[in-house]
């Protein structure tokens, strides 16, 4: 199927076309339609698959046949998040050629500055809760004029910490709001929260393509886990990495390693949710730019995180299961290019390993580093 037959509206398949983007994803099959035709819908799909394009192109259509100041909120748990979603939106907007606009609303930007900015109606409003909330309760959001609100990372956002909040404001929208619920990892505690909120969600979720066939996945193995760091960091150095994220499980060892890489000469920095904001947006915009190699991460401060152009994904230590484990590793090899997924296993750290390739389909190789060179081991 392309995009003309799920009835995209001219101006965006030539927005999509200057993006290099052709044809649909899976998840985007199967939200666009229902999505237009207003259904609430809870929308699940492995990192990388598209689901902020599956939710944008429907919602910027409906705009485009509604009212002057109709607008839609996208609320997200990160300010990483929200600023990408909200690039992605103007970007639409600009090579479409739509005089509209979607502004960026989060706690760290001078509230001030933004109520300006609401006087000029933009037609999408992507921000934090807390902010929007706040925004919405001095009168500045007509609540009245939102159409539809959509929660990106929706299991984070409706844990316990927000929810409360999240509730107050739905409670200002009209009763028919539209409401979309995105996730990779939508729960049922997550639709039963989501069920509160509103009714008759479509539950949407893409079954194939979970293992892409442009990722390259290999491994190094060692049985002594003190000969990880080396095998790390002749690994980078072999394989000509360029842009990388390295998972930790523990956003404590993200620092150490980071250390550790850059005494050895390498480019890197850890970017983990213990960081001051401001300092987490100055080292995403260093890696992005290339000024920094290898991104430390944990499965936490990483989701959301969308970087183009990554090589590789570094595992140096392994999630607990196959579903992360294709949620890391789905991060590099977008847009049709090809990725590589490494990983360092020591001890039983192999047997569980090929457990996750054999129960996924996704094909392993070993590899060992000889005099600076990549080979099959033996």
């Amino acid at each position: 199927m392309n995009f003309e037959e799920l009835k995209i509206v001219p101006q965006l398949i030539e927005a999509l076309k200057k993006m290099n983007i052709e044809k649909p994803t899976e998840i985007q099959v199967l939200s666009i339609g229902k999505i237009a035709g207003n259904h609430n819908a809870a929308i699940k799909s492995q990192t990388g698959t598209g689901k902020t394009l599956a939710y944008l192109l429907p919602l910027i259509k409906k705009l485009m046949s509604g009212e002057k100041d109709d607008q839609i909120i996208v609320l997200s748990p990160t300010h990483e998040l929200a600023s990408q979603i909200n690039t992605v939106a103007n970007d639409l907007f600009a090579k479409a050629g739509l005089p509209m606009k979607s502004l960026l609303l989060i706690g760290s930007t001078n509230i001030s500055r933004q109520m300006d900015q609401l006087k000029k109606k933009p037609s999408i409003l992507v921000g934090s809760p807390g902010r929007i909330a706040e925004l919405i309760t001095q009168k500045k959001i007509k609540a009245h004029k939102v159409k539809t609100i959509v929660f990106d990372e929706a299991d984070r956002l409706l844990n316990d910490e927000s929810l409360s909040q999240i509730k107050a404001m739905c409670k200002s929208f009209m009763r028919d709001i539209q409401m979309i619920f995105v996730s990779a990892t939508m729960n049922d505690e997550t639709l039963k929260v989501a069920g509160s909120l509103t009714q008759n969600i479509v539950s949407i979720n893409a079954q194939t393509g979970q293992t892409p066939d442009n990722i390259e996945h290999i491994f190094f193995h060692t049985d002594d886990e003190r000969e990880k760091f080396k095998i790390l960091r002749k690994s980078i150095n072999a394989l000509n990495i360029e842009k990388a994220l390295l998972f930790m499980n523990k956003n404590e060892d993200a620092l150490k390693i980071s250390e550790r890489l850059i005494h050895h000469g390498i480019n890197a920095a850890d970017f983990h949710s213990a960081k001051d904001k401001l300092e987490r947006q100055k080292t995403i915009t260093d890696f992005r730019n290339g000024d920094i190699k290898i991104l430390v991460v944990s499965d936490l401060a990483a989701r959301g995180l969308d970087v183009s152009g990554l090589t590789h994904v570094i595992n140096y230590n392994l999630p607990d299961d196959a579903t992360q484990y294709l949620h890391r590793t789905g991060r590099t090899g977008r847009a049709d290019k090809k990725g590589i997924a490494v990983t360092i296993t020591a001890g039983r750290e192999k047997k569980l390993l090929l457990s996750f390739a054999e129960k996924t389909g996704f094909v392993l190789k070993q590899k060992d580093i000889r005099e600076g060179v990549v080979i099959d081991a033996i």
